[in-house]
């Protein structure tokens, strides 16, 4: 049986002093990005000239473009269409990491099918949200929270497992449970998801 971790299993002081890029303002991106600055997190968003820029920018976060984002982070959240992440990655994202950092997707999709290739030295964590990123946030603000899958896939500095349990804790998962998983798991489970829907 998975395990499920709650509040108690989360530290918030280990990612405290860390920038953390949010790239892809969109659905999960936006809620991602309020949730973690409300937890007391320093949060850039990278995007690119669009209206989610724009909604970035009024919501009040540092804007740049994604290569300046990924750049300045030590933790990098890819909220991108799956479609186009790749492409993004290997361009805008991958020739700006540096050891330590710490790639977080919320699909497994790209990793899973090796559409997408992490170098050794970052950390690779899954953080999934089971619900829209509308309902993340309005959970999170009435003081709820929505289960996500969390997973590691890479442990390069040997502390992984305990950021991705800190990010949790601070997008309000871990107060209803973070649930371990798996990159081929969240893929599988999505993609049967779509064919029932």
């Amino acid at each position: 049986m998975a395990k499920i971790y709650k509040e108690k299993d989360a530290d918030l002081s280990l990612i405290k002093n860390r920038v953390i890029a949010v790239i892809g303002y969109g659905n999960q991106g936006r809620s991602q990005a309020l949730n973690m600055r409300d937890s007391g997190l320093k949060v850039i968003v990278g995007s690119v000239k669009d209206r989610s820029r724009e909604q970035a920018e009024k919501d009040g976060f540092e804007v740049m473009d994604i290569s300046q984002a990924a750049g300045k982070a030590d933790i990098i959240f890819v909220l991108l269409p799956d479609e186009v992440a790749p492409q993004v990655f290997d361009e805008e994202i991958c020739p700006h990491l540096k050891e330590e950092d710490v790639l977080v997707f919320a699909s497994g999709y790209n990793i899973y099918y090796g559409y997408l290739r992490v170098p050794e030295f970052v950390d690779l964590v899954l953080l999934a949200p089971r619900m829209i990123g509308k309902a993340v946030r309005d959970l999170y603000v009435s003081g709820r929270g929505a289960p996500s899958l969390i997973a590691v896939g890479q442990d390069f500095s040997g502390e992984a497992k305990q950021i991705v349990l800190a990010l949790a804790k601070a997008i309000g998962s871990t107060r209803v449970g973070a649930i371990e998983s798996s990159f081929e798991e969240e893929t599988k489970t999505d993609l049967l998801g779509e064919q029932v829907r």
